[in-house]
């Protein structure tokens, strides 16, 4: 298994024509389940830190379909939102942000 412990993350902020969307987002390669384990696990950590019941989503991106390791794309957040890219421009969040991430992924079930 040389990939086994090779993951690709795309770690970003977003931005839509819609300012009413806001919150951490993690997309996961479709069909790929240890791609959805990370989804899950990073999802799930970063609902804790911001009090959001966001969900994770299956992508065919092409970002994720030229690897072949599990991969997973995370959206931080919404810079059209005023409130949240308020957030994402402080430190101590964006610490919050990378600490979430890290434990997401130290704590898969993969």
């Amino acid at each position: 298994e040389p990939y086994r412990r090779q993951r690709q993350m795309c770690i970003r902020d977003s931005s839509l024509i819609d300012n009413s969307v806001f919150g951490p987002m993690v997309y996961y390669r479709y069909n790929d389940g240890i791609s959805k384990q990370y989804a899950v696990s990073i999802q799930n950590y970063l609902n804790k830190l911001t009090g959001l019941e966001k969900i994770i989503h299956s992508e065919k991106y092409y970002l994720f379909m030229k690897t072949k390791v599990p991969a997973v794309l995370i959206e931080c957040g919404f810079l059209s939102n005023q409130a949240e890219r308020k957030k994402l421009c402080e430190e101590k969040y964006q610490q919050s942000i990378v600490e979430a991430i890290y434990q997401g992924v130290r704590m898969a079930k993969v």
